[in-house]
């Protein structure tokens, strides 16, 4: 066994998940509580939200995320802590196949909608007044193509023999298929492609953005800062795309080209553990943190009623804490009354 001190650092990091575990919560818990209700919001408003080709595209994004990471915690977070392991012993091989395609498809589908939500924002900066129009006779379409794009590339999945592997202190595990030597390049592959085709929109965006001047009577000024907004909220989120595929890079290049360049197998092992721990986090910041709160600022909507809802949870909360008031207050009274009566009989 390697003994040096980067087998140990490594060793070390690939053991120690409770840094990275907790990183994570603090990320998800309020990124997610966000995220809900403002989708929440968008379907109860949908009529005055839904005028914008922009919202059913996030909606779609939104509803995409919240099933990737529902696939995340079956495939990866549920057997790092250990949960539901006997559950999981149960269940047929071709239930832990699902488990993983549907991880897979969906990485897929969130990297299709973050791609098509920077194409709204460009159609809507070169035809201001038409490209609501194109969307809505195209959003069908659009949505289908979505949907069928990341089958071809994750039904291999199916044909797979998944594996439970128990860790060393018999409760943690992990979903492990040694047959699968594909589904990660083509997963960073896909990802590197649409990092540079959302590179180059991004360019025509600000391209566009920079030298034509949008005067578009039919528009409030308002409407046009939200519009504009929009468009910023759209390129940011690519920064999370960007992210994610150096993630995916890094973690190919730890698991299957590491071994060229006469690496230990031991040490490319926790190195790959070490990396490979960091997914959860990654992939919250790049799914759920970016988005929520790049649309908390860029949506005045959103952010009014967001504060109502805070508001009204305020004022509850405090109309409880009124009402306690004047019983103590009568309480007390009563109590000086009685003290006063029997002082002066004692008279």
């Amino acid at each position: 066994m390697n003994k040096t001190w980067i087998f140990n650092f490594f060793n070390s990091l690939s053991q120690y998940t409770l840094l990275p575990t907790i990183f994570d919560l603090i990320i998800l818990i309020p990124s997610l509580f966000l995220y809900l209700i403002e989708l929440i919001l968008i379907l109860l408003y949908k009529k005055t939200f839904f005028k914008s080709s922009f919202f059913k595209l996030f909606v779609a994004r939104t509803i995409s995320s919240i099933f990737e990471l529902i696939f995340q915690f079956f495939y990866l977070r549920f057997g790092r802590f250990g949960f539901f392991l006997s559950f999981y012993l149960a269940l047929p091989n071709i239930y832990l196949n699902f488990i993983y395609l549907f991880f897979v498809y969906f990485i897929y589908v969130e990297c299709l909608l973050t791609t098509t939500l920077l194409l709204n924002r460009l159609t809507s900066l070169i035809w201001p007044l038409k490209y609501e129009k194109l969307w809505k006779k195209l959003w069908y379409l659009i949505i289908i193509i979505i949907l069928i794009i990341p089958l071809p590339l994750s039904c291999n999945i199916l044909f797979l023999n998944i594996f439970i592997l128990l860790h060393s202190n018999d409760s943690s595990f992990t979903l492990y298929a040694p047959d699968d030597t594909n589904t990660l390049f083509i997963t960073c592959l896909f990802s590197i492609f649409i990092s540079i085709f959302c590179f180059i929109i991004n360019i025509g965006c600000l391209y566009v953005y920079k030298k034509k001047t949008i005067v578009n009577i039919a528009q409030t000024e308002n409407k046009q800062k939200m519009e504009n907004k929009l468009t910023i909220y759209s390129i940011l989120t690519f920064l999370g795309q960007f992210l994610n595929s150096i993630y995916l890079i890094i973690l190919y290049f730890v698991g299957y080209q590491l071994v060229n360049f006469g690496i230990n197998t031991e040490l490319i092992d926790v190195i790959f553990i070490t990396v490979f721990n960091q997914n959860s986090w990654v992939n919250d910041i790049n799914t759920i943190t970016i988005p929520a709160f790049l649309l908390f600022w860029a949506s005045e909507k959103i952010r009014n009623n967001v504060y109502k809802i805070i508001k009204i949870n305020n004022q509850k909360i405090n109309n409880k804490t009124i009402m306690v008031i004047p019983k103590q207050q009568t309480f007390t009274t009563q109590m000086v009354v009685i003290e006063r009566k029997i002082f002066n009989k004692r008279k």
